[in-house]
């Protein structure tokens, strides 16, 4: 088989991914119009404050019948996240964000096209952002069946003001206050329950460790037991693919990040990103990491490996 050859046959391959791809977005575009969805959900984004005055930004979804807030109060799913609440895909002037390493050639057309949809078809879309909801389905299934659904961004991550601390001893007390914070919410029976995966999942653990009386169940998926050994210094040799894919990737969610509703113009966002030295805590700790590559070393920061 010749170069040229060769290249046809990659050139038609990838038109027939192409119209595969148009043809599958044309057809959810029409099940949309043929089949309108009604407003199943409440949505609102603020500030809660810790006791030591860090404010940390959460989304809160309540459940809504043809667009009327159902009457709660509702038992709770709560996520504590250092990977962004909400994802903020196309910034105000229409520059995509959402750049990860890996990505498929055509992942920025089908956010487009996604985005036009959405914005045609659902009443009061915003294709320019991805939640919970959009990212995660069974979530949107839970809050129709009367779930009420929140989503906190960790210190120092998304727009939560703040430094991220790894130490287990603060990530404890923060899960434990922000639990209290939620059961004393109206819209809380003060039943609690907490899902996400990798770092979320470790998150849950320790808020179990809490004892705290309105956490009823935790959902962790996807995680570890020994991080050391299975993917950040296996045999004892750091990992630099893993640490260079996942420090790119923290970088990109520091762009991704999602103000609050009423921070309309980015001014708090943009403070909690100078809080941080306007990059991640998460990209920052990986490159903290290499500096100590023994089990339980001490990285420049302070924080135990």
């Amino acid at each position: 088989m010749n170069k040229n050859t060769n290249h046809n046959l990659k050139k038609n391959i990838r038109g027939k991914k192409m119209f595969i791809l148009l043809a599958a977005i044309l057809l959810l575009a029409i099940l949309f119009l043929v089949f309108p969805r009604h407003a199943t959900q409440e949505k609102v984004s603020d500030y809660l404050a810790l006791s030591d005055g860090t404010r940390l930004a959460y989304d809160l979804f309540l459940p809504a019948n043809d667009g009327v807030p159902a009457n709660g109060p509702f038992p709770t799913l709560f996520k504590y996240t250092p990977y962004n609440r909400a994802w903020t895909i196309f910034d105000k002037d229409g520059q995509y964000n959402f750049d990860m390493p890996g990505a498929p050639w055509y992942a920025e057309l089908a956010m487009r096209i996604r985005k036009l949809i959405i914005s045609l078809v659902v009443p009061d879309g915003n294709g320019n952002i991805q939640d919970v909801v959009a990212r995660t389905e069974w979530v949107g299934d839970m809050i129709k069946s009367g779930y009420a659904v929140i989503v906190v961004d960790r210190p120092g991550s998304g727009a939560s003001f703040g430094r991220l601390a790894a130490d287990p001893d603060i990530i404890v007390n923060e899960t434990d206050e922000i639990l209290n914070w939620i059961a004393a919410r109206r819209w809380c029976d003060g039943n609690i329950g907490m899902f996400g995966d990798s770092i979320q999942a470790q998150i849950q653990f320790q808020a179990a460790s809490t004892g705290n009386p309105h956490l009823k169940a935790i959902l962790p998926a996807t995680t570890w037991m020994d991080q050391y050994s299975s993917s950040v210094f296996p045999g004892g040799v750091y990992n630099k693919a893993l640490g260079n894919t996942y420090e790119q990737i923290q970088k990109v969610f520091n762009k991704i990040a999602t103000p609050v509703d009423n921070d309309t113009d980015g001014i708090l966002l943009a403070q909690a990103r100078a809080e941080r030295g306007g990059t991640s805590e998460l990209a920052k700790a990986v490159e903290g990491g290499k500096t100590a590559p023994f089990r339980d070393a001490m990285t420049s920061d302070g924080q135990k490996t």
